[in-house]
Parts: C-alpha cells; structure tokens; sequence
C-alpha cells in the first residue's frame, strides 16, 4: 500500500514546472575581451554579465537606477557629473580561479576613442570610481574584483538629459 501510495506522488510529482531562475550566462555581446593578471586572455565564457545581483549589492543598484545622476554626483562631484547619462549597469562576476587584478574590455553603444567615459564599480558598500581606456565602441577598465559596474557617457549636446537608460540599466532614459 506504501509502495502504490509513493509511486502515486511520484507520478503527479513529475508534471510539477520547475519555477528555477536562469542562470546567468556569458554575455560577449558587452564584454568582448578579458585579461588575467599576467596578460593571458581569459575564456569569455568564464565571465558572466548579468543584471541580477547579489543582496548585499541589491540596495547600490537600486540607488543607481532610481537616480543616476545623484549616485554619479555623489562620487565625482556634481559639476563632473552635470553632463554624464547612465549607458550601462550590469554585475560582472567570474567563474573559476583567476588572477586578478583582471582587465575587461566592454562594449558600449556610441562611445568614440574621443568620449568621455566615466566608470563606477560597487564594492565595500559605496561606489568606486574606475579609470577606463576608451575606444571606439569600447571601454577597458583592470578591476582588483568583480561586482556591479555602472557606465556613464559624457552626452554630445553637454546636457545632462537624455541618454538611453542604458541597455536595459533603467530603461526609462534618464540621464
């Protein structure tokens, strides 16, 4: 009678949906190249770009979507900050043992070798400015860690309007 009565759940068990979340992929359509420590190139599929964060960084990112600007004032100072849109968000992780520091190379729609980037990077509990290379359509920036960063591009017209919420950062153009 057990036995018919396991076998019974275990059937109607089957046709449950598993609800999982996705699982965070390698993206090389933002980050195209990756560097170790010692210059070896790392495997894309080793890095994962994801919007979905750790806790602990939950509230940072939720700061930076509600108001880019305020959280880039807050690190550089208003005045820098003044013609700057938010152009990407994403948490960056790595998979296996690498040496860090680490050097990524993005990808970031309408940035020219001549714009003006600058990079924000949560760790510690506040927000860090990077010192990036850019490129054109291409930002690079060596991180000691791996944590949510946050792309910001100096607008053509000098305005701090605009900008295009960032490839999914916030969606709603703020800038």
């Amino acid at each position: 009678v057990v036995a018919l009565l396991m076998a019974a759940v275990l059937t109607v068990g089957m046709t449950v949906t598993a609800f999982a979340t996705p699982s965070p992929s390698a993206n090389s359509d933002i980050v195209t190249a990756v560097k170790d420590a010692d210059g070896n190139a790392i495997d894309l599929s080793d890095i994962v770009v994801s919007e979905k964060y750790d806790a602990a960084d939950q509230s940072a990112v939720d700061a930076i979507k509600a108001d880019p600007q305020a959280v880039l004032a807050s690190v550089v100072g208003q005045s820098t900050a003044a013609n700057y849109s938010l152009a990407l968000l994403r948490d960056v992780k790595v998979i296996g043992n690498v040496k860090f520091p680490v050097t990524l190379t993005f990808k970031i729609a309408g940035v020219t070798a001549s714009s003006k980037v600058i990079v924000l990077h949560y760790y510690d509990g506040s927000w860090h400015q990077e010192n990036p290379t850019v490129g054109d359509g291409t930002v690079t920036v060596t991180f000691d860690r791996l944590s949510p960063v946050a792309f910001y591009v100096q607008n053509a017209n000098g305005s701090g309007n605009g900008g295009n919420g960032g490839n999914g950062a916030n969606g709603n153009g703020s800038g």
